[in-house]
């Protein structure tokens, strides 16, 4: 089937490409503010992390998401142990 797209596509595409930005900006303040933690808790000698929260927020995502849920948890631990980015330093 070929054709012109119904006028809500564009729209909805354009509704993605926000929603997209957001969760963006989100997921680098949150690299952000998890890099700080870490770096806070090695000055204060204590470990970067604490396994128990890495776990609680596996477990939360998972629970929110299902098995894809462990991924984007995951993903989200990276963040946290990433190098500074250049908004990061902007921000600082």
């Amino acid at each position: 089937m070929s054709g012109t797209p119904p006028q809500e596509v564009p729209e909805r595409q354009r509704q993605l490409d926000r929603l997209d930005e957001a969760v963006i900006a989100l997921l680098q303040e949150r690299g952000l503010a998890a890099r700080q933690l870490r770096a806070l808790r090695r000055a204060s000698s204590l470990p970067a992390s604490e396994l128990a929260d890495d776990n609680r927020l596996l477990a939360r995502y998972r629970e929110a998401f299902g098995s894809s849920g462990t991924d984007i948890g995951l993903a989200l631990l990276a963040l946290a142990q990433s190098r500074t980015t250049a908004r990061d330093q902007a921000a600082a």
